[in-house]
């Protein structure tokens, strides 16, 4: 199984590497259009990337502090009698 899935990832590499080198040999513009192209798609996959992270910081901390709350009102201790 295990020979399996590395055969697959190596596999898989193996073919994105070769699908980029044919893209970039094959590419009807200049290189230097290229390497901005590319630069400009990895700022923003970069800023994406970012912004899903942001986005999963506030939702664990949100989620934390509901657990929180919820905990302490568990610790609460009903005195009164009833």
């Amino acid at each position: 199984m295990i020979r399996f899935l590395l055969g697959l990832i190596f596999g898989a590499a193996a073919g994105a590497t070769a699908g980029a080198v044919a893209g970039l040999l094959l590419a009807p513009k200049t290189g230097e259009e290229t390497r901005q192209i590319v630069a400009a798609r990895a700022t923003q996959a970069t800023q994406k990337a970012r912004g899903y992270v942001d986005s999963l910081r506030q939702y664990i901390g949100t989620e934390q502090a509901a657990q929180s709350a919820e905990k302490d009102s568990d610790n609460h201790v009903d005195v009164t009698g009833s």
